[in-house]
């Protein structure tokens, strides 16, 4: 009888540390807003940022992705549907007389992504 309870109590303790662990992981889903696969390459005589936006939220949400070239700033306004992906394109045309490219991402008005960027 008490080999009975001890398993008992063992599997409602696995069980408790399972349903944490779940509320964990769905909590953490946040972070997946932000920008992913996200990628400076060169093709041609020119460089390239390209990356997805996910919006995993239930809702719709509107996102700024701000560029800086040259301290020159480049803003794109995107309304993002609930689930859906967007992916962005930015093209970088050389010579730069500073070789770093700035991308911040806010979603609401809230940075969620902020990457500089070294041409080389």
């Amino acid at each position: 009888m008490k080999k009975n309870k001890l398993i008992y109590i063992s599997l409602l303790l696995l069980c408790a540390v399972l349903i944490i662990y779940a509320g964990h992981l769905l909590s953490s889903r946040a972070d997946m807003s932000q920008p992913q696969r996200s990628v400076l390459f060169k093709q041609g005589e020119e460089y390239i940022v390209i990356f997805d936006i996910t919006n995993i939220d239930p809702e719709n949400s509107n996102y700024t992705i701000s560029v800086i070239v040259d301290g020159k700033r480049y803003d794109e306004n995107i309304f993002l549907g609930a689930g859906r992906i967007f992916t962005y394109k930015h093209h970088i045309y050389p010579p730069l007389q500073d070789k770093r490219v700035n991308v911040t991402v806010y979603k609401e008005n809230v940075p969620v992504s902020a990457n500089t960027y070294i041409i080389k």
